[in-house]
């Protein structure tokens, strides 16, 4: 496999789930600070952009700020259109790897996404939220529905578990450090993408704690004396992590460039597996 194949599918993985995960954190977030008329808005919005690896802007920080620098933002690779548009733009020089149904959807998703001020305007935030997920989602399907499992498909789903580890990490340190100034425990499950598979391993009975000198939390349920192993989740970062690390091994060794960008210069790679 040429190496600028190979980086195509690695960032194609990663700027889909980057898509995904940031339209629902978006998502859930924004419907907290709408629901909870308590919520300080300025350092939910903050922490938010903590979150993302955003600098912190000296003027004020309102909600629609925000998505507007983490949804709307075209240029910005870490925004939500930004990445859809640089998954297909990557597509383009994949497109005799991935399968047609997969670069039909992502060039469908991107000649959507000039009227995307226009449907929020219309429709709000949390529909379009919603349409990304799903669009997202289809990708991922057909992915696993229509790929052969060769190279491509490893390095694909290379950077789609990276990226999840990556925000997944992000969330938990930012919590673990800003303690109750950001939202709780159950708002970080659902951003996630976990709050049910929380509440289906659990049986809905137990409640989140957050220990004063632990940056993890701990279950408590009146039915159980201890907590079981839960099984594997999407979200779980070490899933992840090993996931991504079977892929890394299945692949030839390479090391994608730090603009994530194919038209870049090549990557340096062999043809023998990496030795651990």
């Amino acid at each position: 496999m040429l190496s600028r194949i190979a980086e195509s599918l690695y960032w194609i993985g990663r700027y889909a789930e980057r898509a995904e995960d940031t339209a629902r954190i978006l998502d859930v977030h924004l419907h907290r600070i709408l629901a909870d008329p308590l919520v300080d808005e300025e350092a939910a919005c903050r922490s938010l952009l903590a979150v993302m690896g955003v600098a912190q802007p000296a003027q004020p920080v309102s909600m629609a700020r925000v998505v507007d620098l983490l949804g709307l933002d075209k240029g910005s690779p870490s925004s939500v259109v930004g990445a859809l548009a640089a998954a297909r733009e990557n597509a383009r020089g994949a497109r005799e790897t991935i399968s047609a149904d997969m670069w039909e959807c992502l060039n469908a998703t991107w000649h959507a996404l000039p009227a995307t001020r226009r449907r929020v305007e219309q429709q709000g935030m949390h529909t379009f939220f919603r349409w990304v997920r799903e669009r997202c989602s289809v990708l991922a399907g057909l992915g696993d529905a229509t790929m052969s499992r060769d190279e491509g498909w490893h390095f694909l789903v290379l950077g789609r578990s990276i990226e999840r580890v990556d925000m997944t990490a992000r969330l938990l340190l930012t919590h673990a450090r800003a303690g109750t100034a950001i939202p709780s425990w159950v708002t970080l499950l659902r951003s996630c993408g976990a709050w049910e598979t929380f509440l289906r391993t659990y049986r809905g009975s137990s409640t989140i704690s957050t220990p004063p000198s632990s940056s993890c939390w701990t279950v408590s349920s009146p039915a159980r004396s201890s907590p079981p192993s839960p099984p594997p989740s999407p979200a779980c970062t070490s899933w992840n992590a090993r996931a991504g690390r079977g892929r890394a091994r299945a692949a030839p060794a390479w090391s994608p460039t730090p603009s994530g960008s194919s038209a870049g210069p090549a990557p340096t790679w062999s043809s023998a597996a990496p030795t651990s």
